[in-house]
């Protein structure tokens, strides 16, 4: 995979992957490919950079999230593991540099 793609999310803008970035997912959750589905409840997530694996609910709490897109937000999982949150944290397992960005573009307020 090489170059920018796009996923369009129906009333929700577009999510944008473009390879060569910085930092963003790895080359081998890209070859696994990638699966778009929207929280359920009880998923649990290890962002990069965080020392454990926490609630999906409560790291959305936490970053003032509101309440109403919570379940609107577009999850990204590969080899059924969750790899990202929306363009907001990828996890940590699933990051590297380089990588593929996540850019939600056109997205509604979440704050």
């Amino acid at each position: 995979m090489s170059g920018l793609y796009g996923i369009a999310l129906a009333g929700l803008g577009m999510l944008v992957l473009r390879d060569g970035a910085e930092s963003g997912l790895s080359a081998a959750v890209m070859e696994q490919g990638l699966e778009l589905r929207y929280r359920v409840g009880g998923e649990e997530f290890k962002p990069a950079g965080h020392g454990h694996t926490r609630k999906l609910k409560k790291l959305l709490q936490e970053s003032g999230v509101v309440p109403w897109m919570r379940e609107r937000l577009p999850l990204l999982y590969s080899g059924g593991r969750l790899v990202a949150v929306a363009d907001l944290w990828i996890a940590d397992d699933a990051l590297a540099r380089p990588g593929t960005a996540i850019d939600w573009r056109n997205r509604p307020a979440l704050h």
